[in-house]
């Protein structure tokens, strides 16, 4: 569980930096719609 816990920790911080990097706005909210996405299916897959 703490694993899981700090491998989201550390990949929240590479998206971050990542989206940083992007000046485009549209590609930031591209971005983090496709993330949220991502998200959703892994939580409802896996139920976490």
């Amino acid at each position: 569980m703490f694993y899981y816990y700090l491998q989201f920790w550390i990949k929240k911080d590479l998206y971050i930096i990542f989206l940083y990097k992007i000046k485009n706005i549209k590609e930031i909210l591209q971005v983090a719609f496709i993330l949220l996405l991502k998200n959703l299916d892994t939580e409802f897959l896996f139920g976490i």
